[in-house]
């Protein structure tokens, strides 16, 4: 059994991201794919500081700030190649501005994660 870890990066709040999975599962008809997750961890702030005059006025600053949501998914089947497949179909379904990170692992005993 092998297990697809996706780990899904993005700007924006990504809701609908499972319901776009189990859509490309019902496309490839393929029953033994199993989906776990959506684990979605705490957002991330970050703060950038930039001087607006870099010389006389140089407490004029501007700050920005990015909000960072992760999401993570296991998918889980017996063939390799499905998987592979499933991650072309999601690369070409998932918007632009999404950072997706890939691990494929395989696993003996996949029951322990089922459950």
């Amino acid at each position: 059994m092998y297990t697809l870890k996706l780990t899904i990066k993005s700007l924006q709040n990504l809701k609908n991201i499972k319901t776009y999975l189990f859509k490309i599962q019902q496309f490839l008809k393929n029953k033994n794919i199993i989906i776990k997750g959506n684990i979605s961890q705490k957002k991330k702030n970050t703060i950038y500081t930039v001087l607006r005059s870099p010389h006389v006025y140089k407490k004029s600053r501007e700050h920005f700030n990015y909000n960072y949501y992760k999401q993570t998914f296991y998918i889980l089947n017996e063939n390799l190649y499905i998987l592979i497949y499933f991650l072309i179909i999601i690369k070409k379904i998932i918007p632009q501005n999404v950072l997706i990170k890939t691990k494929i692992k395989k696993i003996k005993n996949a029951y322990s994660l089922i459950g």
